[in-house]
């Protein structure tokens, strides 16, 4: 019994040290962000459904072409659409480019549009939302739906280390499919994929494009959560959200127990009968053990790959234009 008793204060303890930290951090950040070269407008409000604070910082010099309502717009539609609620206070910045996020946060010099830190914290890079061809408010209910299911989550090493890591597909996908605007419509992302492998991953319950490209990555969370929407329903999507929520770690089991299929099996029926005209050759690479491999072989005629990207092509050739 005084093992057992040892073994909770120690994980109280443990889990208090660990808050503390994320507390400091946050508010480095946003001491960080106020002390920027450029001047931030601050908006206050609250989430209407909870009455939890709402933080807003936008770049002065933008501040007068954002609608504020758009963000609470978003807030409302994504708890409607996940049927959870936002229960902590959120903060989101809105910068203009890439200097300014990289001073709130080293580690965010990238070409995304956008990041959730955390289950409080969103940072949203202006100039390359414009620039990807996504809309603000897209993105921005993006990295807030990330925020709403990290809140719900109820495992706290669930929330900070698995939601990043493990089944992306489904991560990326809902909040894709949420906010409703992909880069790549079906049609493109098929001819696109040409040239490209689909590695499916057990150990983290994701697949990738081979080589690497994050735009196609991304196109393909979207394609194949809208697919099994239309298999299944929307309900029991959202019953799959609810059970990950539960036990985040555990997504490859959680999804063969309720659908009754692994996700490979569907991962397979997406590629054969979506992408259609396309024989399918599967193997597994000697180094795992389980890593599937789904190489296209389409008879149509080769596409050129930046087709209708409308980015610069260095960007296109690196793959690394995304917002995540």
């Amino acid at each position: 019994m005084e093992s057992i008793v040892e073994k909770s204060k120690i994980i109280k303890i443990s889990s208090i040290v660990i808050i503390t930290i994320i507390i400091i951090l946050l508010s480095y950040l946003i001491f960080v962000a106020l002390r920027l070269n450029v001047k931030y407008s601050h908006f206050n409000s609250t989430i209407s459904s909870s009455s939890i604070p709402l933080s807003v910082f936008i770049d002065d010099r933008i501040s007068e072409t954002i609608n504020i309502s758009i963000i609470n717009d978003s807030i409302q539609e994504n708890e409607i659409f996940h049927q959870i609620y936002y229960n902590k206070p959120i903060t989101l910045i809105i910068c203009l480019n890439d200097n300014e996020s990289e001073i709130i946060f080293p580690l965010f010099k990238t070409v995304a549009s956008g990041f959730a830190f955390s289950d409080n914290l969103v940072i949203i890079n202006y100039q390359n939302t414009s620039n990807l061809g996504y809309t603000l408010k897209s993105i921005i209910k993006h990295e807030l739906s990330h925020t709403l299911i990290k809140q719900n989550i109820k495992s706290f090493k669930s929330m900070m280390l698995d939601f990043s890591k493990k089944s992306l597909w489904f991560s990326e996908g809902i909040a894709l499919y949420n906010q409703d605007h992909v880069i790549y419509q079906f049609d493109e992302l098929k001819e696109l994929l040409q040239d490209y492998s689909i590695e499916y991953y057990p150990e983290s319950d994701n697949f990738h494009v081979k080589p690497q490209n994050y735009r196609l990555d991304y196109s393909l969370y979207y394609h194949f959560f809208y697919y099994l929407v239309e298999k299944y329903g929307k309900d029991k999507m959202i019953n799959y959200m609810e059970l990950m929520i539960l036990d985040y770690k555990n997504g490859l089991n959680l999804y063969s127990d309720l659908f009754n299929t692994k996700i490979e099996a569907e991962l397979n029926s997406f590629l054969i009968y979506r992408l259609g005209k396309n024989k399918q050759k599967w193997l597994t690479t000697a180094s795992t053990g389980q890593r599937l491999l789904s190489r296209f072989l389409l008879r149509n005629n080769r596409a050129n790959p930046l087709r209708g990207a409308g980015l610069p092509v260095k960007q296109m050739l690196d793959g690394r234009a995304i917002a995540r």
